[in-house]
């Protein structure tokens, strides 16, 4: 979200270190937010006047297969729907969570007959658990309150939704 992003922003230009973040209390980090200047500053503004993102679009996990999104191309997505929108890439925000698996869910298997399977294939349990790790996944997009819809649709072209 734009608070993270935020504080990577402020580490990233040396406003504050890591270790100095896990210090502060909640004040003390909008207070170093509000002094980094910059994107830190008005995502603290915006929070204070209570123009608070809102999420726009859910992906499940099989969407976001089928539209061949790639966590790697947030960036790219971001700018895009905020330019389609005539808004700053800021105001924009893709989260694509890991489409990882539990390693121990990819164990190959050598069969009597030689052929190698993946455990998932041999047992139901496995194959359960395989399923399970994704049945709370969503990627979503968020941009700014009042024009969910706008972004909802402008992102729905760009991610092929």
């Amino acid at each position: 979200n734009n608070v993270s992003r935020a504080a990577n922003s402020a580490i990233s230009s040396n406003k504050f270190t890591s270790r100095d973040f896990t210090t502060f209390t909640d004040h003390k980090f909008l207070s170093e937010l509000d002094r980094a200047g910059g994107f830190p500053q008005k995502t603290v503004k915006d929070f204070e006047n209570r123009r608070i993102v809102k999420s726009a679009v859910s992906i499940t996990k099989k969407q976001a297969e089928d539209s061949g999104l790639n966590r790697s191309s947030k960036e790219e997505y971001e700018n895009s729907i905020a330019a389609k929108l005539g808004l700053n890439a800021s105001d924009i925000y893709v989260d694509l969570p890991p489409l990882s698996v539990v390693p121990g869910l990819k164990v190959k298997i050598l069969k009597d007959n030689d052929e190698v399977v993946l455990a998932r294939n041999l047992s139901r349990l496995v194959s359960g658990l395989y399923e399970a790790q994704f049945d709370h996944w969503r990627g979503r997009v968020y941009g700014p309150s009042g024009i969910e819809d706008k972004v909802s649709s402008e992102a729905s072209k760009v991610l092929g939704l």
